[in-house]
């Protein structure tokens, strides 16, 4: 992708800036990667270490690595507007079909796999055949407190930048009502979607009454409570137990357990934006502290919102994605629309516009939040 020489420069030279002021050329409707990687390059310190690497990876068994840190490269060092990032596109277009070609795509899948791949990518060889799954790891030990001091090992084992940055653990419990016995697991997540139809429907429930839905506030705070609330399990949801050796109702709890140091959080709003077409607060600063929200008390607890992408339209075929970033709580965001590039206020970041017109809509999809020291 580079010859030797430039590789082995050093990308500091010149100096990198944060939030960077530099575009991406939209190619064969890429504006959902270019929303990705705009928040992406804008994580400062992710960002440092992989331009630190820059001319280390190998091409053969590190494919995303180097296209990856070749692309920050050029972003965060040009002196142009706007880069063209054709190579980029090429590249993981032959890594992934689903990004191949003149398509659209979903950038919440793109997010999956570019942590997924460059967390894969950088692991440990040694460990490689043991890796846990970056979705569910399941240990079927008695006691809680030796299964997660076990889970955290084999975390450790598989450590890298990526994990470091962007693994959250969340704890599962499973209560059966016959026994009333208990089966705990521990997993990791890297971003959590939250269906704004749920919320909804969770905050309904919680504040009881009627004649006034149509002016239901909803915000992040709520979201969390409602990914957390206990579901009863009956019916085709019944569990088998093995101690009472049947299918029984039962109860299932999920606490997030720790925070990762970069939340991202989807707001889903259902296909073509249908089941949820209301205005979804967002906020600027997280604050944990007084909320019985993260299990783990010494877990990151604020965070400030350091990325957008807010979706144009009415679907993600028909629409069009841009990114506002910024790098600390101090900085303006700034509005990347593919080669476009301007700064713009808090609000208008931050802003929800539902329109008669669905084609006009302004949708905030993924948040990204970094944690407050």
């Amino acid at each position: 992708m580079k010859n030797a020489k430039t590789l082995n420069e050093n990308p500091f030279i010149a100096g990198v800036t944060y939030p960077h002021h530099a575009g991406m050329m939209n190619i064969d409707h890429s504006s959902y990667m270019n929303a990705v990687i705009e928040c992406l390059s804008n994580i400062k310190s992710l960002s440092n270490y992989l331009l630190m690497k820059y001319g280390t990876f190998d091409i053969e068994k590190q494919p995303l690595c180097v296209a990856y840190s070749c692309l920050l490269f050029d972003l965060l060092r040009t002196t142009e507007k706007y880069i063209k990032p054709d190579l980029f596109k090429e590249i993981i277009g032959k890594l992934n079909p689903l990004f191949e070609g003149n398509h659209a795509a979903d950038p919440k899948e793109f997010i999956i796999f570019i942590i997924e791949t460059l967390h894969k990518e950088l692991c440990p060889p040694s460990n490689n055949n043991n890796e846990i799954d970056f979705v569910q790891q399941e240990l079927n030990s008695q006691n809680e407190q030796k299964m997660l001091k076990d889970f955290l090992i084999d975390m450790k084992l598989n450590e890298t930048i990526i994990s470091n940055f962007f693994y959250g653990v969340n704890r599962e419990v499973v209560r059966c009502n016959c026994c009333n016995r208990s089966k705990y697991s521990f997993q990791n997540f890297y971003l959590l979607n939250f269906s704004l139809k749920k919320v909804k429907e969770y905050k309904m429930r919680k504040i009881g009454g009627a004649g006034w839905f149509n002016n239901l506030v909803l915000n992040l705070y709520d979201a969390f409570e409602c990914e957390q609330e206990e579901e009863k399990l009956v019916g085709d949801n019944a569990i088998y137990c093995k101690y009472c050796k049947k299918l029984i109702t039962g109860v299932y709890k999920l606490n997030i357990y720790s925070m990762p140091n970069i939340l991202i959080i989807i707001l889903d709003r259902g296909e073509n934006n249908k089941d949820f077409k209301e205005e979804f607060r967002i906020d600027e600063i997280l604050d944990f502290n007084n909320k019985n929200i993260i299990f783990n008390p010494n877990s990151y607890k604020r965070f400030y919102l350091c990325g957008i992408i807010t979706h144009l339209g009415v679907s993600g075929n028909e629409g069009h994605y841009i990114s506002y970033c910024r790098n600390s709580p101090n900085d303006s965001f700034i509005c990347y629309n593919d080669a476009a590039v301007s700064p713009v206020s808090i609000f208008d970041a931050m802003s929800t516009k539902i329109s008669v017109n669905e084609y006009e809509n302004k949708t905030p999809y993924i948040l990204f939040y970094h944690y407050m020291k």
